[in-house]
């Protein structure tokens, strides 16, 4: 008994050209915009993002800000916020930029306007606003023409735009394979055919070519499988790989194509192939129930109700498996398992691969971890975790700084004391009177040619010894030699000599030093000013950056737990895509395991019979 393949429409769903640059190597002119270009070329997107917002508003691009706004547009499209994208690009639009970037600018607008499901203004912006493509747009602009025109229907057209890119290209061959499916669909069977038949005649390329020359042989054995042409599609059918990520499918097309045209034993080998295969590939299940009803059809009795058995055995097995998985996945488990050890990495760094054969359901969620929302949650996910361990690091940065806010605390408490006793000191002392005496006893000895004010230490200790001595010789009267008398006068009179010789230098170098003296008396008023306010001011700044390293470990708390919370969300997305697929298989495995239960039945009622 055959059973009706439901997989085979599978192969139909179109497949997503990959994105390309949007930017060429330029003249860079201001550094900042010189890193948003390192990161962007790197394809580390959200670091250009937020090195951007930050040249922005730090006012860091005074000769390519515009520039760097079309970047920041740009991004915001590959991070899905048009909204932020168009508002910018329409206030840009507005201002008076170079011409040059308003064709950029107009390009991506019509990217934009694609992505939200408005081809028809998209195309009337490129063929009403784009007047000359520059270089390093050129294809972007043809493939983007190129799938407008095909969302559009237009299809006349969109192999005119195609046929602008290289035809031997990866994004030629996805848009041209875009381009058959949309055509099949639409009606336009030999045109689409035409086109699956081109991307099979592609030589050997890498992996993607080969992946869209298998996919295309896939598609041209659905389409004849459907108009009821089994030997055409078992004609493609043998150029398939067996190797290849269509392999399983490509063998259930095979071995359909040979039911469809009444021999079941050329079937048999493609099935038994198949079958051997993990129970986890959809196509191996459907190949699991058709297989039986082969051995029926061949009259091996026995084979088919083994067949059967293996099927249900398979099919329980399997469910059960799913059951194990998904108390996996809501316990966190499974999530760690396939996230790994995450080595350290900045935004500098690219994303760590996925390596996703290492989980062991691998097998059952091939096609959910090649989906673009499992991706973009990988790596929402990824880049959210690079941010908490910046973070983490900040935060272990910040006791650093409480000791050394609260080292400069002690020492403020330490040294105002000191101060406040050295101020008064000084102002015990009363300097500022003392040289105001020293002013008025030097002009006193100028206007009074007192030359005996202006010796200097040696001098007035040498003067003030002959004085004494004068006195004395004077109160013993007769007592004292002659000769002694006439020594005092004369080594007075030597030294008068001396201190009358420089009078005018000495009163110059007396009030030399006096006014110095007068100096660094103003100086120190001025260190008495900064002290005091030391005192005071010192006290506010601290508690200033007190209250400033309160609110940044405040805010670094709450941005940490809200990085939390974002992973979380990101984790329970992904989680949520594997939950969801295993709760639209399960039911699907039991459909499949009550047909063969059923097929089971009558197989042993006609053995008996």
């Amino acid at each position: 008994m055959r059973r009706v393949l439901s997989l085979l429409l599978l192969v139909m769903w179109p497949a997503v050209a990959p994105a390309t640059p949007l930017h060429a190597p330029h003249r860079v002119e201001d550094p900042a915009y010189g890193q948003i270009l390192y990161d962007y070329f790197q394809q580390q997107y959200f670091a250009a993002l937020t090195t951007t917002l930050v040249a922005l508003d730090s006012n860091a691009l005074p000769t390519q800000r515009d520039r760097a706004r079309v970047m920041l547009g740009v991004l915001y499209i590959a991070y899905d916020m048009p909204q932020d994208a168009e508002v910018l690009f329409d206030a840009l639009l507005t201002e008076d930029i170079d011409p040059s970037l308003s064709t950029r600018i107009w390009i991506h607008l019509a990217e934009l306007y694609y992505r939200r499901a408005r081809p028809a203004q998209a195309l009337a912006l490129l063929d009403q606003r784009v007047t000359q493509v520059p270089d390093d747009l050129r294809e972007h602009y043809h493939a983007l023409r190129t799938r407008i025109l095909m969302r559009l229907g237009r299809y006349d057209e969109t192999l005119a735009a195609l046929a602008q890119l290289d035809a031997g290209s990866r994004l030629n061959a996805y848009l041209k394979y875009n381009l058959a499916v949309s055509r099949i669909n639409a009606g336009q069977g030999e045109a689409g055919l035409l086109s699956l038949r081109e991307l099979t005649a592609l030589p050997p390329g890498d992996a993607e070519i080969n992946a869209i020359k298998d996919r295309a042989l896939l598609a041209l054995g659905v389409h004849h499988l459907r108009q009821g042409e089994p030997q055409q599609a078992a004609y493609y059918m043998g150029f398939a790989r067996l190797d290849g990520p269509y392999a399983e499918l490509s063998l259930l097309l095979h071995a359909r194509a040979a039911l469809d045209q009444g021999a079941p034993a050329r079937a048999l080998g493609s099935l038994q192939q198949l079958v051997a295969r993990p129970m986890q590939y959809e196509p191996v299940q459907e190949g699991a129930l058709l297989l039986p009803g082969v051995y029926e059809d061949l009259g091996d009795y026995a084979a088919a109700e083994q067949g059967y058995r293996n099927a249900i055995e398979g099919y329980t097995a399997h469910y059960r498996y799913l059951g194990t998985l998904s108390e996996q996945i809501r316990a966190g488990d499974w999530f760690t398992e396939l996230l790994g050890e995450v080595p350290w990495s900045t935004a500098m760094d690219p994303l760590p691969p996925l390596v996703p054969e290492r989980a062991d359901s691998f097998v059952s969620f091939r096609a959910l971890f090649a989906s673009h929302a499992f991706h973009s949650a990988w790596r929402n996910y990824h880049e959210l975790l690079r941010q908490r361990r910046l973070l983490t690091r900040w935060r272990a940065a910040l006791p650093a700084m409480e000791q050394l806010l609260a080292a400069h605390e002690t020492r403020h408490q330490e040294r105002v004391p000191q101060a406040h006793a050295l101020l008064a000191e000084v102002d015990a002392a009363r300097l500022d009177q003392q040289l105001q005496h020293l002013f008025e006893r030097l002009d006193a000895a100028v206007l009074d040619n007192d030359w005996r004010a202006l010796g200097d230490e040696q001098e007035t200790r040498l003067l003030a010894a002959l004085t004494e001595a004068r006195a004395l010789a004077e109160k013993w009267g007769d007592r004292v030699r002659p000769n002694v008398r006439e020594k005092l006068a004369f080594y007075e009179g030597l030294l008068a000599w001396d201190l009358q010789d420089d009078q005018v230098p000495r009163q110059w170098q007396h009030r030399k030093v006096l006014n110095e003296a007068q100096r660094l008396l103003q100086d120190t008023d001025a260190l008495r000013g900064r002290v005091a306010r030391a005192a005071t001011d010192d006290s506010g700044r601290l508690a200033q950056w007190r209250s400033a390293l309160t609110d940044l470990t405040q805010a670094v708390d709450e941005l940490d737990a809200r990085g939390e919370q974002l992973m979380q969300r990101q984790q329970a997305a992904i989680e949520t895509l594997a939950l969801e697929w295993i709760a639209r298989e399960r039911p699907r495995l039991n459909g499949l395991a009550a047909q063969a239960w059923m097929a089971l039945s009558d197989v042993q009622a006609r053995a008996a019979r």
